[in-house]
């Protein structure tokens, strides 16, 4: 990581901890959504073509 950027987010931490561990956990909400929203279309179009071959 840039030296400049590991001094700002230790800048951060000292003053304000609370917003690093917010956009850390927005990030990993945002990430999961994103994962399960894909598992669960993949889910569906299997189901879709299953069905469309069953006839």
């Amino acid at each position: 990581m840039d030296p400049d950027v590991s001094k700002f987010i230790g800048e951060i931490w000292q003053y304000k901890p609370i917003i690093i561990v917010l956009a850390v956990g927005c990030l990993i909400i945002f990430s999961l959504s994103v994962i399960d929203t894909h598992r669960h279309r993949k889910k569906e179009h299997k189901k879709r073509h299953r069905s469309r071959h069953d006839h």
